[in-house]
């Protein structure tokens, strides 16, 4: 049983993902040759099916290092906060989140009750006098401060993130 780092592990699936590619090469190249003696089609079914195998071989380690990683992740963790974070969790963030959060908090803006309260304007064809007449001006529910707080709070997750997952990642050990 070989035992690397996180950091080691991410190395070796690119090192597969490069082999892999040729061996893909060299199947597709040998697969289109030009068939001269019987020697040399041998030669070439023998080549091709060694690529093939070594093929299965690297996708075979690349599946197995790729879940030893994934279980890691679900328990290596880091704190920020008062919260602790696994690094599962802070590539969810990453990729996912995140974005969905700033989608979120870029929601509680008064540009946006603005632009509602134009769209209502035109659809209903009230002069702005008239609009603030009707009292149509939505209430406020959140806490503008807070929802700064929590904008400020990602951010700087997010800014710390790839130096909190790529110091976990070089202590953080699997078996393969």
């Amino acid at each position: 049983m070989e035992k690397l780092t996180i950091a080691e592990a991410l190395r070796e699936l690119k090192r597969i993902d490069s082999l892999f590619i040729q061996r893909c090469q060299n199947i597709k190249r040998y697969c289109s040759k030009k068939k001269n003696s019987p020697d040399e089609i041998t030669n070439q079914k023998t080549y091709i099916k060694e690529q093939v195998q070594s093929a299965n071989d690297l996708l075979t380690r690349y599946k197995n290092i790729k879940l030893e990683i994934n279980k890691a992740n679900l328990v290596a963790s880091f704190p920020f906060k008062n919260k602790t974070y696994t690094i599962a969790e802070a590539l969810l963030y990453k990729q996912y989140l995140k974005n969905k959060y700033d989608l979120l908090y870029d929601s509680f803006t008064t540009e946006n009750a603005n632009r509602q309260l134009s769209v209502i304007r035109v659809n209903v064809q009230l002069a702005p006098e008239e609009l603030e007449a009707a009292n149509l001006v939505p209430e406020v529910y959140y806490d503008e401060k807070k929802i700064q707080t929590l904008k400020e709070d990602l951010l700087e997750l997010m800014s710390i993130m790839d130096a909190l997952i790529d110091q976990t990642n070089h202590k953080t050990t699997i078996k393969i």
